[in-house]
């Protein structure tokens, strides 16, 4: 038995601390402060501090035309990607980023804003990614 020092209870080696239920209602606590992610800073953030449907948010991140035409040149040659007169006549009616690219730009948020730098264990993958927005450098 090990003692767990988030919850103050004895655990056996091979069970995993249960998280305690979160309050319906109410500011929720995680180790005595709010429990929003974000009030935590990634060096202090384990598992139990990330809470189903909490929500952060983080950025902006700019864009530019030139961001968007490098990375189209290297990993998504398609026209509404590297051209600006011919994403004019797609469906886009101009140049958009890559989908990639914008998932880049958010693994870059995720790992300098929200990702533990003490307790990461990488990522076991992705299960549905949508774009439903295009991206437009400014």
């Amino acid at each position: 038995m090990v003692a767990d020092p988030i919850y103050q209870r004895k655990v056996s080696n091979n069970e995993p601390a249960a998280v305690p239920p979160a309050p319906s209602r109410g500011k929720r606590t995680v180790r005595g402060t709010i429990s929003d992610p974000r009030a935590l800073s990634p060096d202090q953030r384990y598992f139990e501090d990330y809470l189903p449907g909490s929500v952060a948010e983080y950025g902006p991140t700019v864009v530019s035309e030139q961001d968007v035409i490098n990375f189209a040149q290297r990993f998504d040659p398609q026209p509404f990607h590297l051209d600006p007169e011919a994403a004019k006549l797609s469906p886009f009616g101009g140049l958009i980023a890559s989908g990639w690219h914008t998932a880049g730009l958010t693994m870059r948020l995720l790992a300098d804003h929200y990702l533990s730098k003490v307790a990461s264990l990488g990522s076991p993958g992705v299960d549905e990614l949508c774009w439903t927005k295009s991206v437009r450098p400014r």
